[in-house]
């Protein structure tokens, strides 16, 4: 049993993790996360029976990530630890199916009793679904019963597997404890036509081509199970077939899905176990697979990969750090923090211990270079909306690249005509390409800058933020055609990049005080103007 704590108060989690008797309660772990979007992470890494959920939480309130964990299919328990005793909350928390509402300051004891149902009622679920018939209700839904008996096999360590083999027995699958077994995990990556499949028809696709090439290699078929968030699990009943041979046909198996289904899957493969060490080998496998950082596409075995030496790693960020205080060099850090990315991606010296401690140099490098000039982190990351996407992004590669991409030009930036030159090459694209839906990675292509700097950059020069700037120069360009010409408005509206007529016209009557025909009807011209006439 696991239980996940999730509070953006570090001194709350560390309160109910000392004061909760876990151990009596039967909780082998107990996990925490400071934000929403942690503890989606932790869903995806591990299995959490209970949690414990604070309701107001920056980002992202405890409600919407308990929607979306139910959304994902995960059973979980519920129970809401809140200062607030707004009947809203508790209503909303009810209506979702949470366990509990317990309002702080609570003695530990009342969550711990709370805890204590809410282990007892995963219990006896669990011996009820154990002691389910399954008959003719298995034949219609082998799939989803599969899942439920493997599951946790493949996601918790300490499953006991031979209640797992008794009942894959009762679905009439022979996985005694000591027959040899692979194990293997199938993950689909980013990118590729992933998103124009429905999980269930991309689940039978990648099923039957898994059976026709491992037929004859494996004992009996191989089984195949979701698992979630585009992760499968693969258990192949198979005494000595394994190393080189299996890792040529999972090779195979990839191709056919780039080719047959525009896939891309990355292939984490065991090796022959008895079945009763399943659970532990499925736990070196997803090991391996969080140091995937880099989403790379091919067959991992159980090996570790290996790490870049520590010297040298330090010797680029001193550089890099030289080059950032003395300025004028910023871009090229940029570059430079890509290049060795790239070449430990490609040397595959690169796992989550390694992308960890990059972010962390990263950052200990930008608030060093910044604090010379006597600013800080805070001032690099001064957009609300973007603080949660930069201070997670050690979870990739893609994630560090677009840290550096963020921050490094804010070091260039110190020269105001520098700024001034750069806000010019911005206004004369939007100027230029008016009539477009202009969007700010268009911009951002333009002028060689990230967009989140950009908008950065822009609101803090221009004193507005760049889409309502866009917004605002569109209705003025479509003002002008609407008092100086006889053009249709609909036509008014395809000029200044508005394809939906309607749309259109809401934003105009929102920013210019009145509707586009009003404006046609009246040639009142500007809103100076307009207010001069109701003052007369």
């Amino acid at each position: 049993m696991n239980v996940l704590i999730v509070d953006d108060q570090i001194n709350v989690i560390n309160g109910v993790q000392a004061g909760v008797d876990w151990h009596s309660l039967g909780v082998e772990q107990v996990f925490r996360a400071y934000n929403a979007s942690e503890a989606r992470e932790v869903f995806r890494q591990e299995a959490v029976d209970i949690m414990l959920c604070d309701i107001e939480m920056p980002a992202e309130d405890g409600l919407s990530l308990f929607r979306w964990a139910l959304k994902e299919g995960y059973a979980v328990e519920c129970i809401f630890l809140t200062a607030h005793a707004e009947f809203a909350y508790a209503q909303e928390a009810i209506h979702l199916g949470s366990f509990d509402y317990i309002l702080q300051p609570a003695p530990y004891e009342e969550i711990q009793k709370a805890v204590h149902k809410a282990v007892s009622r995963i219990r006896m679920r669990r011996e009820q679904q154990r002691n389910s018939r399954y008959g003719h209700y298995f034949q219609r839904n082998r799939e989803a019963l599969l899942d439920g008996v493997l599951r946790d096999a493949f996601l918790r360590e300490r499953t006991e597997m031979k209640a797992v083999s008794k009942s894959l027995a009762q679905l009439g699958i022979d996985l005694d404890s000591d027959r040899r077994t692979v194990c293997m995990l199938l993950q689909l990556l980013p990118g590729g036509e992933t998103e124009k499949w429905e999980e269930h028809e991309l689940r039978y696709a990648m099923g039957n081509i898994l059976a026709e090439l491992l037929r004859g290699l494996g004992d009996d078929a191989p089984l195949l199970v979701g698992l979630g968030d585009g992760l499968y699990g693969v258990a192949l009943p198979c005494a000595q077939a394994g190393g080189q041979e299996l890792a040529g046909v999972m090779e195979r198996f990839q191709r056919a899905c780039r080719e047959a289904l525009g896939v891309q899957t990355a292939c984490y493969l065991g090796s022959p176990r008895p079945f009763r060490e399943f659970s532990h080998q499925a736990a070196g496998l997803r090991a391996r697979m969080r140091d995937n950082v880099a989403y790379l596409e091919g067959v991992f075995g159980e090996d570790a990969a290996g790490e870049p030496e520590a010297e040298w790693l330090n010797a680029q960020f001193r550089s890099w750090e030289a080059a950032l205080q003395s300025g004028g060099r910023s871009l090229t850090v940029r570059d430079e923090i890509h290049a060795v990315l790239n070449r430990l991606v490609e040397e595959r010296r690169v796992n989550a211990r390694v992308l960890k401690l990059f972010y962390q140099k990263l950052v200990s490098m930008f608030a060093q270079a910044a604090g010379r000039r006597g600013t800080g982190m805070e001032e690099l990351l001064e957009e609300p909306e973007l603080m949660d996407k930069y201070l997670t992004a050690y979870h990739s590669v893609d994630g560090l690249k677009m840290l550096a991409d963020y921050v490094t030009p804010y070091f260039q930036d110190a020269e105001p005509e520098k700024n001034g030159r750069q806000i010019d090459q911005i206004l004369q694209y939007i100027y230029n390409h008016i009539e477009q839906d202009i969007k700010r990675t268009d911009i951002a292509r333009e002028v060689f800058l990230n967009p989140d700097y950009i908008s950065r950059m822009f609101r803090r020069e221009m004193g507005v933020s760049l889409k309502e700037f866009i917004v605002g120069e569109k209705m003025k360009a479509a003002r002008d055609l609407l008092t100086q010409t006889a053009l249709p408005v609909s036509a008014v509206a395809l000029r200044v990049g508005y394809g939906n007529f309607s749309h259109f016209s809401h934003i105009y009557k929102k920013v210019m005080g009145v509707s586009p025909a009003e404006e046609r009807r009246e040639g009142r011209g500007s809103p100076e103007n307009r207010q001069e006439k109701s003052d007369l």
